[in-house]
């Protein structure tokens, strides 16, 4: 966190892959603090590719999801990342079963 708090206080254009890598899912919340100060401010442009949910959560965001024709529009619901911790969530037992018997 302390290396993104460092770089990010200036205004620019940051490119963030898979940022929630090193963060545990506490720290992802900080940086989505740290993500949502940044969109506050209105001098700096994010772009991002992320699995994480948290991260995606950010409000206001513009979520664009790759396919075979290239981007597209997405709500966060609509992700397969949000799906599978919605299912792991809900049923822990039962999706972690169903995946290992797979």
């Amino acid at each position: 966190m302390r290396f993104f708090e460092e770089r990010c206080t200036r205004p620019g254009i940051f490119f963030f892959d898979e940022p929630e890598s090193a963060l545990s899912p506490n720290r992802q919340f900080e940086f989505l603090k740290l993500l949502r100060r940044m969109q506050s401010g209105g001098q700096s442009q994010v772009i991002m590719a992320t699995h994480s949910p948290i991260l995606m959560a950010l409000p206001d965001a513009a979520l664009l999801r790759m396919n075979r024709y290239g981007l597209e529009p997405v709500a966060l619901e609509e992700t397969d990342h949000f799906r599978i911790f919605r299912e792991f969530v809900s049923d822990r037992h039962g999706f972690v079963s169903a995946m290992l018997d797979e």
